[in-house]
């Protein structure tokens, strides 16, 4: 019997930002808003960078902003390019980096 033809789609839009091949079948672009990763290969991928996992032959990553203040962390909002963080002092200190990919538990892809 063969396998099912994937139907999972991802590419990066040249308008979103510049785009640049960082490993054979792997392209980062940047975004206003953070990374995006797009994988594409005929044979098996195994990326790891930037706080960017990925295992397979196709698919892509959207890494996002987040906020972390008082040891807890959120996404900030935005407005355009500029990061939306709310204050609830006169003072205080909080981080601006990537959101944390969420794991992934289980393999979707069909190998072929």
């Amino acid at each position: 019997m063969a396998a099912p033809v994937c139907t999972i789609t991802f590419s990066l839009r040249e308008t979103d930002g510049p785009i640049a091949q960082v490993a054979p079948g792997v392209r980062r672009q940047t975004r206003a808003n953070g990374l995006a990763y797009e994988f594409s290969s005929d044979s098996p991928l195994d990326f790891n960078q930037d706080k960017a996992v990925f295992a397979g032959r196709r698919g892509g990553i959207v890494m996002l902003p987040t906020v972390t203040s008082r040891g807890i962390s959120h996404a900030p909002g935005t407005r355009g390019r500029i990061a939306v963080v709310p204050l609830l002092d006169n003072h205080d200190e909080f981080v601006l980096e990537n959101l944390q990919q969420p794991p992934v538990f289980r393999r979707w892809q069909l190998e072929r």
